[in-house]
């Protein structure tokens, strides 16, 4: 998803129609990489989700395999699957849904929501200091 490109549902849902038609089964809507000159085209996460929750809704079945928006970040793919509320906190639900640890493999998270974030390292999580993928370095003993 580029912002000034394909950032409206009615795009995304008129792909995945057009995939479907053409014999083409959707499989990842992606948000753009955390690299090089991005400001332009960047999506806000809870956008991004947004826009994906609003096109699934004009497409049938076959249309809503599309997994996103998603990442291609360190622990691996990463999907947003929505926000939700808790213990009156707005925070993000996502899921490592392939992982570099297998043991991470559909194994789902909480993050803090922040509006602006638009990439997996501007989240924190929200009740630990760390997520369960990110190396914990510890002091060295010099």
């Amino acid at each position: 998803m580029l912002k000034h490109i394909n950032d409206k549902a009615k795009i995304w849902a008129k792909l995945w129609q057009k995939q479907i038609a053409l014999g083409i089964v959707p499989y990842y809507m992606f948000v753009e990489r955390d690299t090089g000159a991005k400001k332009y085209f960047e999506v806000p996460l809870y956008k991004a989700w947004s826009i994906y929750q609003q096109a699934l809704q004009k497409v049938g079945g076959l249309g809503r395999t599309v997994r996103g928006p998603s990442m291609s970040a360190n622990p691996g793919k990463v999907e947003v699957l929505g926000t939700n509320q808790i213990n009156g906190e707005k925070v993000f639900i996502l899921c490592v849904i392939q992982a570099s640890n297998p043991d991470w493999t559909y194994r789902p998270f909480f993050a803090k929501y922040p509006e602006t974030a638009t990439w997996l390292n501007h989240l924190q999580p929200l009740e630990e200091e760390h997520f369960f993928f990110e190396e914990v370095k510890e002091a060295s003993s010099n």
